[in-house]
């Protein structure tokens, strides 16, 4: 019998999004795996299968040891039940809460319910961790792109998630603060023990964020490994274009 590591997250799972058939499997161990692909390859959808906002039609899906979802044994945990972090493109803050609030958000709707003095601490000491505890009285709508994003990733952690999904987590950033913001993101996820998998089509950003990598598309995993083995031996003629970019982005470090 394979023992899964204290912190997995492993998944072989079927969907289907318009025309678009997904049948994905990969296994992460602590630390970021980055997925890439062109666009409309599933990369997102891949995300909502694994957090059950999109229906699966076969698979398994496992966090640490926690069956999220088995359609031979008939288990499809709701998302909120699946204790996954999500940060999604746009970060989605609450305009109607505090930064406080929107971390603490996540805690509050976890049952049995904390005490709210026991919440706000375990929101306070993510914001102290990513260097943003003085905004936590501010609206979302005052922050700079990259404050938001380390706001969502904090609000993300709070509830102790078994693992981490970031779609695109740099997209929404100017050119001017993406290579900061990059760079406190790439030192959070390396400081984490949890599986997190991150989406993203921009190779500097991918060379920044991890050592791992899958390729992905028209639904299907077409090579995965390490950067090393993406740019000596890729797979595909995209395959090759994002090794390219990634090679120059760490040669231009």
């Amino acid at each position: 019998m394979i023992v899964a590591p204290a912190s997995s997250l492993e998944f072989d799972v079927r969907g289907r999004v318009g025309a678009l058939a997904i049948e994905v499997a990969l296994r992460l161990g602590p630390g970021p795996l980055l997925l890439a692909g062109p666009n409309g390859a599933g990369k997102t959808s891949v995300l909502g299968l694994l957090l059950g906002t999109l229906p699966a039609s076969g698979g398994r899906i496992a966090a640490s040891g926690h069956v999220l979802y088995d359609a031979g044994q008939g288990i499809d945990l709701p998302p909120e039940e699946r204790g996954l972090g999500y940060v999604p493109q746009q970060y989605a803050l609450f305009p109607q809460r505090t930064v406080l609030g929107n971390v603490a958000f996540g805690l509050a709707c976890q049952r049995p319910r904390r005490p709210r003095a026991q919440i706000e601490a375990r929101a306070r000491a993510l914001l102290e961790a990513l260097e943003i505890g003085d905004l936590e009285d501010r609206s979302p709508r005052t922050l700079s792109a990259g404050e938001r994003q380390r706001v969502a990733l904090a609000r993300a952690l709070a509830p102790e998630p078994r693992a981490l999904l970031l779609d695109e987590p740099l997209a929404a950033l100017d050119t001017s603060l993406r290579p900061k913001v990059r760079a406190v993101l790439a030192d959070r996820l390396a400081a984490l023990s949890l599986p997190a998998l991150v989406v993203t089509h921009d190779p500097a950003d991918a060379a920044a964020l991890g050592e791992r990598i899958a390729i992905l598309e028209q639904g299907r995993i077409v090579q995965q490994g390490s950067f090393a083995d993406l740019i000596a031996r890729p797979a595909t003629p995209f395959a090759a274009g994002f090794a390219a970019g990634v090679e120059a982005a760490r040669g231009a470090r």
